[in-house]
C-alpha cells in the first residue's frame, strides 16, 4: 500500500474553488501519467539494477516526498474548503511585509 489515495483526499482541499474544477482535471491527470511511468518502468528498472536498487530508489523518493509534504504543505484541518483561498492570500501579504 503506497500514498496514492492520499492525493484523492488532498485534491479537494488544495484549491480554491474557482479553479477547483481544472485544477482537480489537472492534477489527476499527472497522476495517472505518473503511475503509467512507474508501472512501465519498474520492469525493465528491476531486470537491469535489481530489486533491491529499485526498492532503494522507491525509498529515496518516498522519504523526499515525506519531508516535502511536512515542511511545504499547508495544513487545512478545520478550514472551510471555500476559506483555502482565502489563507492562500494571507499568507501572500504576509510575504510580502515580511519583504518590506
Amino acid at each position: 500500500m503506497g500514498i496514492g489515495p492520499v492525493f484523492f483526499v488532498m485534491i479537494a482541499e488544495m484549491f480554491p474553488p474557482s479553479v477547483s474544477n481544472v485544477a482537480s482535471c489537472l492534477t489527476m491527470t499527472v497522476l495517472w501519467i505518473a503511475n503509467l511511468i512507474v508501472v512501465t518502468v519498474y520492469s525493465p528498472l528491476s531486470n537491469w539494477i535489481g530489486d533491491s536498487r529499485v526498492f532503494i530508489i522507491t525509498f529515496v523518493f518516498s522519504f523526499a516526498l515525506v519531508l516535502f509534504t511536512v515542511f511545504v504543505v499547508k495544513e487545512t484541518k478545520g478550514i472551510h474548503t471555500n476559506k483555502n483561498g482565502e489563507l492562500e492570500k494571507n499568507d501572500k501579504k504576509e510575504e510580502q511585509s515580511n519583504i518590506v
